[in-house]
């Protein structure tokens, strides 16, 4: 019998999976279903329905970060959102390229899988090169100011119930 793998899930942090703060100070409180945390020296607000949600998605795809942040979002992310430290993470390239580099790394990494992706700077370059994968993939843009939402989460599990 061949097993087949499961779909991978690309996360970005700043404005995905940690909302944007806003650039006011005193910072306001956290909105409700926000808890306020530290990580990586910053203030952050924390889903709590991506605490609950993160780690149901971990059981139906292959988490990779896909982030600025690179091996700190395991350090500094992972646990506040109920995921394991050990997720890989691609790394920036050193030298810069003239495309985008998430786009560039992931499309090596994720390979013929299918795909899932959430950052809140989605670009048409990653849109068209979805769209011409014949691999099932889908792209989430959430709004940078509350990051994933309730129904961004709903539509990655019927994603994932999708290619199961």
């Amino acid at each position: 019998m061949h097993e087949r793998s499961l779909p991978v899930l690309a996360l970005d942090v700043d404005g995905t999976v940690l909302p944007y703060l806003p650039n006011t100070w005193p910072r306001p409180p956290a909105p409700n279903g926000f808890t306020e945390d530290r990580a990586w020296g910053f203030d952050v607000w924390v889903g709590v329905h991506l605490r609950a949600a993160l780690p149901r998605l971990a059981e139906s795809f292959d988490i990779v970060w896909v982030t600025d942040w690179e091996e700190n979002a395991n350090v500094e992310v992972s646990e506040l959102v109920g995921l394991p430290v050990t997720l890989p993470f691609l790394p920036k390239p050193k030298i810069e390229r003239r495309s985008w580099w998430k786009l560039d790394v992931l499309a090596d990494y994720v390979g013929a899988r299918d795909l899932a992706w959430a950052d809140d700077q989605m670009r048409a370059s990653a849109r068209a090169w979805a769209h011409a994968r014949p691999q099932a993939t889908l792209l989430i843009k959430p709004d940078r100011w509350s990051g994933l939402s309730a129904r961004h989460v709903q539509k990655l599990e019927v994603f994932a119930r999708s290619r199961a």
